[in-house]
């Protein structure tokens, strides 16, 4: 009888195997602090705590671009905020109107396959659209915000988004006059998928089921399920695989994270903003030596800044937030696998891991 095994290209011990920490980390870290830093304190100070997911739309843009020279960086990041500008518009009109959950999963899918599409074709990245998503589908999700009362969120946005770009392209400024190379923070080159159409497709497809599984089950809010899923549709099919595989070890092991840093956060704003900032950080050290550890910090940043102040997923439940992954990891991987009939994963030798 012969002996089962897994396809060509997975490899799960593999896909766990902790790496060595780029010697660089601190830069791009420290990008974030200062970025993300400034942004929070400043909304915390005046108190207006409320804006705070629309301001970090902006400011997450830091995470974009360090490893570009300085013409590509300014024309990436320019597109990078006119783009999250435009999503942002986007999902704030359609939450304000107040539509059904349907409505929401659908549009959300339709812009997280879009935000892949085009991440892919400028090879915008890492952490491409994931990022993207992860914000833009909060907003959509939140309570709709009057549209009277919009401008000054996307007035939030514009002002921290700016505030990003000029973080991320300052430093290129110093290296092109010094005639140094712009400093990579170990992150692999962005490689563009030759077939764009198709990846988007099951982007799209995987993120809507998602939403409509994780609504059809009743745990919580779609939004969860959706972002896991959108986070799998990295790279090629076997990536897919590994990426579901170390989210889903990466939660299992944050929700517990964030179980011990709940009750401190819950101490005051003052300290959900300074732990905000602390795993952001964190983040930075431990996703260079796999996706997997990085996201055990991931995990409780993500679910701290959905505690923010004025954020509709606050009382997102750990219980809630691991069904939902797995809905996520789950329906990703088997649209993956009934849409992808090439019959060997191609791969490529900066596979990010």
């Amino acid at each position: 009888m012969p002996r089962w095994s897994l396809p060509e290209g997975y490899s799960p011990r593999e896909w766990l195997k902790v790496g060595r920490i780029s010697p660089t980390w601190y830069r791009r870290a420290l990008a974030v602090l200062v970025t993300n830093g400034a942004v929070l304190y400043t909304l915390y100070g005046i108190g207006r705590l409320d804006l705070a997911f629309y301001a970090l739309t902006g400011s997450m843009l830091v995470l974009y671009g360090h490893e570009l020279d300085l013409p590509t960086r300014v024309r990436k990041m320019s597109g990078l905020f006119v783009g999250q500008a435009a999503s942002l518009v986007l999902v704030c009109l359609v939450a304000a109107a107040h539509p059904g959950v349907p409505l929401l999963v659908l549009v959300g899918s339709v812009l997280a396959a879009t935000q892949k599409l085009a991440c892919e074709k400028y090879r915008v990245g890492p952490p491409r659209h994931v990022v993207l998503a992860f914000l833009d589908l909060g907003v959509l999700f939140a309570p709709g915000v009057p549209v009277s009362q919009l401008p000054v969120r996307w007035l939030t946005f514009v002002i921290c988004g700016v505030w990003a770009c000029a973080v991320v392209i300052t430093p290129a400024l110093w290296h092109s006059r010094g005639g140094r190379r712009p400093w990579s923070p170990g992150d692999p080159p962005v490689e563009a998928d030759p077939q764009l159409i198709g990846p988007a497709l099951r982007c799209l497809l995987g993120v809507a089921a998602s939403g409509y599984a994780a609504e059809l089950i009743g745990v919580g809010r779609p939004y969860w399920a959706m972002v896991t899923a959108a986070a799998v549709f990295v790279g090629t099919r076997v990536h897919h695989g590994q990426r579901a595989m170390q989210r889903t070890v990466g939660t299992l092991l944050g929700v517990g994270v964030f179980a011990i840093l709940d009750p401190l956060a819950k101490n005051s704003d003052l300290a959900l903003v300074t732990l905000v900032l602390i795993t952001g950080v964190v983040i930075e050290v431990f996703i260079t030596a796999n996706y997997w550890l990085g996201t055990v910090w991931v995990t409780p940043m993500a679910l701290l800044i959905t505690s923010l102040p004025g954020n509709a997923t606050a009382n997102t439940l750990i219980g809630e937030r691991l069904v939902d992954t797995l809905v996520g990891s789950l329906i990703g991987i088997a649209v993956t696998l009934l849409t992808d009939a090439r019959p060997h994963p191609h791969t490529h030798p900066h596979a990010p891991a």
